[in-house]
Order: structure tokens, then C-alpha cells, then sequence
């Protein structure tokens, strides 16, 4: 017997069993750009409460270094006022002194320049005082706001 025909002819007759094959894959799509906004989003928020907490600890300092600043002024205010009455005491007796004849009149010119100066250095005294409290408010109320 010979072999005849073709190899469809052959295949013709069997009835071909249809076979499917397939992959099934499982990748997650991340939304990669939300998530790098976030990321932003939390350093930009982190940055600005660190320069927050750093003013709010600038303010803080420039208070307490105000409340000090007051303190020596005040000290200095008393300094001079004391130093300005014993100025001026001291110019009374010498003025006395003069009209005594015991003092020339340069030695009373030299008391009464030392009074003057103990009398601006006093008025000095003040101006540094209230300078201070108003550097004071000023940076309390910056705290405030």
C-alpha cells in the first residue's frame, strides 16, 4: 500500500482539538507621581515648621534678652541718678566753699561740668531705659500675633 495524500487530507478526518494557551501577569501600577508629590509635599510642610519653630525660638530669645536689657537699664538708671545727686551735692557744698572764699572760681567751673555730666549721663540713663521696655513690646507683640 502506498501512502497518498497530504498531510491536511490526513488531518482532515481527525477533528482538530483547539488548545489555548495563556499568561496571566499581576503588576502593580503604582501611582508613582501622587506619591512623589506627597513626599514634596511633607518635606515642604516639615521645612516650614522648622522655620517656624526657629522664629518662634528667635522671638523667645529677643524677649528674654529684652527683659534683661531692661534690668541693666533700670540698674544703670539708679547708677546715675545717684551719681547725679552726688554731683550736684557736691556743688552745693563747694558752691558754699566759694562764697566763703575758701575755693577759686575754677575749682567751682570743674563741679559744676562733673554735675553736668552726671546730669546727661542720668538723662542717657533714661532714654537707654525706655528704649529698652519699647524693643520689649515690640518684640512681645510680634510674639502675640
Amino acid at each position: 500500500e502506498e501512502l497518498a495524500g497530504s498531510y491536511g487530507e490526513a488531518v482532515e478526518g481527525i477533528g482538530s482539538p483547539t488548545w489555548t494557551a495563556g499568561i496571566q501577569l499581576s503588576i502593580p501600577l503604582e501611582n508613582r507621581l501622587a506619591r512623589s508629590a506627597k513626599r514634596k509635599s511633607d518635606y515642604e510642610n516639615a521645612k516650614e515648621v522648622l522655620f517656624l519653630k526657629q522664629l518662634e525660638t528667635k522671638i523667645s530669645q529677643e524677649v528674654a534678652q529684652g527683659m534683661k536689657t531692661i534690668d541693666l537699664r533700670q540698674k544703670s538708671l539708679v547708677f546715675h541718678k545717684t551719681a547725679q545727686s552726688y554731683q550736684y551735692q557736691k556743688l552745693e557744698k563747694t558752691t558754699e566753699d566759694y562764697r566763703k572764699g575758701r575755693l577759686s572760681a575754677d575749682r567751682i567751673v570743674q563741679f559744676e561740668d562733673d554735675y553736668l555730666n552726671a546730669k546727661n549721663g542720668w538723662l542717657q540713663a533714661i532714654l537707654d531705659y525706655r528704649n529698652a521696655v519699647l524693643e520689649w513690646k515690640l518684640a512681645r507683640r510680634t510674639t502675640q500675633q
